[in-house]
């Protein structure tokens, strides 16, 4: 397409169509069809073998590009009309030599691959065990919106904006609900915590040093020294324990291999093996509870 928008054949150079579509390109190749297949006439006719064996190449090459393009007969230019069977002979010759860009396995395509369908059900059933888990230890912690603690926080402070350790009040603002996934790096990162002095501010203060997100382990650790109060329920909200709010594709998008968590659960529920070297691997859970 040149600049101001027009289609341009880098073929015959005309402008309207492109080089997939060109007629001139299509008569050309139906004529070195016609050609091909009259001097192999003429060499079969002579005794020729070397001869008619090049022709013969160079007829099927002709007809199977001048098919490919325009879905016409070379020897009458007429349009090919395909049966359903033909029609689904020719799409399974196709998907034969397709590899499936997550399972890896010929013959079909990630839309269609059974495989990552079973994987999803694994996914949000994994999530669902996570997720029940995850509100258990919440609700043991006893930490919610509200409460208080006296941190730590690194940052630039005073006229001078020079870097050093604080100790801030911090309160807990949030729980970050949409990262609790199985396998998810920052799946236990519920908790965000902003400098109670920012707070007229709103959920994102200028100061980027007065917000801090921490996990289960290290709010338990307060609980424990008492250096955090405790304060309200902690309610999830709606379809969250479902898995509701999980997309497959955020976590394993298009063309993303399957992942080895997923294969490994396969391999432990197909054998009935102990899932004990894999650690806290949730799919194998869930693949048992899936009845996989």
């Amino acid at each position: 397409m040149s600049y101001n928008g027009t289609v341009r054949c880098g073929y015959c150079y005309q402008t309207g169509h492109n080089s997939r579509t060109c007629p001139v390109k299509n008569d050309r190749l139906r004529k070195r069809y016609l050609a091909s297949k009259e001097n192999l006439a003429l060499c079969e006719a002579n005794g020729d073998t070397n001869g008619a064996a090049g022709y013969r190449t160079q007829m099927e090459s002709y007809a199977r590009q001048y098919t490919k393009r325009t879905r016409c007969n070379p020897d009458t230019g007429a349009s090919i009309v395909l049966t359903k069977e033909q029609k689904a002979e020719a799409k399974a010759r196709r998907l034969s030599d397709m590899t499936c860009s997550y399972c890896g396995d010929k013959g079909h395509t990630r839309r269609t691959c059974s495989i990552l369908k079973e994987d999803r059900r694994v996914f949000i059933k994994a999530a669902q065990l996570v997720r029940v888990q995850r509100l258990e230890e919440m609700r043991t912690v006893g930490a919610g919106i509200g409460s208080m603690a006296i941190m730590t926080r690194y940052g630039y402070w005073g006229e001078n904006q020079s870097w050093g350790a604080r100790e801030r009040p911090m309160m807990l603002t949030s729980f970050n609900w949409q990262v609790v996934a199985p396998n998810h790096g920052k799946s236990d990162s519920v908790y965000s915590f902003q400098d109670a002095t920012t707070l007229n501010e709103g959920p994102n203060p200028r100061d980027h040093y007065a917000t801090t997100i921490e996990c289960t382990q290290s709010v338990n650790g307060m609980v424990h020294k008492n250096e955090i109060t405790l304060a309200g329920k902690i309610e999830p909200p709606d379809g969250w324990l479902e898995a509701d709010d999980l997309n497959f594709n955020q976590y394993y998008p298009s063309g993303k291999a399957r992942d080895w968590d997923f294969r490994d659960a396969e391999n432990v529920t197909k054998f009935n093996q102990e899932s004990g070297r894999y650690g806290t691997n949730h799919f194998i859970e869930a693949r048992r509870c899936l009845g996989l």
